[in-house]
């Protein structure tokens, strides 16, 4: 429900279907992308590469964690941009808001 509200205060009402149904499925395509492709293709080359010894524990999946630890870091450092870029905007808007009540 929350990407309902950011989209809209985003991107506004004229175009919000076809702007909410373009970040409704960014989640399943970077879910595939990441998790079939990418780890995927990891877990495949290194068992492979190691079939005489057991392929168990931290050093299986470190490699792929790491790669989805630096993409969340990622999207965090976005979100915080947009906060500190929009953070004027809005407290002006909603200041303004205020003064008109």
């Amino acid at each position: 429900m929350l990407s309902l509200i950011v989209t809209s205060e985003i991107f506004g009402l004229r175009h919000f279907a076809t702007i909410f149904n373009t970040i409704a499925i960014a989640s399943p395509i970077g879910s595939s992308i990441l998790s079939v492709r990418i780890v995927g293709y990891i877990y495949d080359k290194e068992s492979s590469a190691s079939a005489i010894h057991a392929w168990i524990g931290r050093q299986c999946f470190m490699s792929s964690f790491l790669i989805m630890a630096s993409t969340c870091l990622l999207g965090v450092a976005s979100s915080v941009a947009l906060f500190l870029r929009t953070r004027k905007f809005y407290s002006q808007v909603i200041y303004a808001g205020v003064q008109s009540s």
